[in-house]
């Protein structure tokens, strides 16, 4: 069965693979096509869709993005854009302002994490501008001077979530992310919906609908089994179900191959993503 994942990250933003090693993971995993979603970035469509013409692959490519919002009392909610008839220049306001926030933050985490006496080459980190630096890439630096020996365990103790050196992402909420990427003719997905795992939070994803969000992302390496057919039982019909492996390159990363979609629900999501196969 030919299988497309609609949740992959690059060195565009805080995955470890460029085009070239990127493409080769894919093409290796068996894959038929991909979507990259870059946090808060469109930099690396273009050097994709050079890549795949000069090597002539037969990848299906459809550009992408994620965004981060947040819900106060809940959290962050990330929120996947999808283009695969254009538009992404419409959203250069709004990924550049991302793009600066992120380094705002980072800095704030730097600095909260060097005061309980982690100390990691921040100016390395910040000087990438053009980048959107988030708290992998810190994480990872934190691995390297030798403070943990995996990144999730950063998160756990520092920079996860409720932890001593967490600041919330920028007041982007999942409403002007939806609005924005419909505006832009593209289509939304919310991404690993594990707060939904909480019956209560389910209000909330009926908010988001009304907004006009399109899909909702079901199956994911985060999201248990029980969830995911509860997704699909709750919201076949009312929004289109999408899958990816969120793959970033890490040892963690186990699921490129596995998460997907078929070519049946890709023609559903993207009707004219035939345009984009290469022969």
């Amino acid at each position: 069965m030919s299988l497309f994942d609609l949740h992959i990250h690059s060195t565009y933003s805080d995955g470890l693979d460029g085009p070239d090693s990127l493409i080769d993971k894919i093409e290796a995993a068996g894959l038929a096509g991909f979507a990259l979603t870059d946090h808060e970035t469109f930099d690396g469509i273009q050097p994709i869709r050079e890549r795949l013409a000069a090597r002539k692959s037969a990848l299906v490519f459809v550009p992408g993005i994620e965004f981060s919002t947040y819900v106060t009392g809940l959290g962050e909610i990330h929120l996947l854009g999808y283009f695969p008839d254009g538009g992404i220049e419409k959203l250069a306001e709004i990924t550049d302002a991302g793009k600066k926030y992120r380094l705002e933050r980072a800095s704030r985490i730097i600095d909260c994490l060097a005061g309980k006496g982690l100390k990691i080459d921040g100016d390395k980190l910040l000087s990438q501008k053009d980048k959107p630096i988030g708290r992998m890439h810190i994480a990872r630096a934190l691995v390297e001077h030798g403070y943990f020996d995996e990144t999730q365990e950063a998160f756990r103790k520092y920079i996860g979530q409720g932890m001593p050196c967490y600041f919330p992402r920028r007041q982007l909420s999942p409403e002007e992310a939806i609005t924005a990427v419909k505006e832009a003719g593209g289509i939304s997905s919310l991404a690993h919906p594990m707060f939904l795992s909480r019956t209560g939070n389910w209000a909330i994803l009926e908010k988001f609908i009304k907004t006009g969000l399109n899909c909702i992302e079901y199956f994911h390496p985060k999201i248990s089994r029980n969830l995911t057919l509860r997704i699909k039982t709750e919201m076949e019909g009312r929004l289109l179900l999408t899958s990816g492996s969120d793959f970033h390159g890490d040892s963690r990363d186990n699921g490129l191959g596995f998460y997907g979609v078929d070519e049946e629900q890709l023609h559903t999501l993207f009707p004219t993503i035939r345009l984009l196969v290469r022969k």
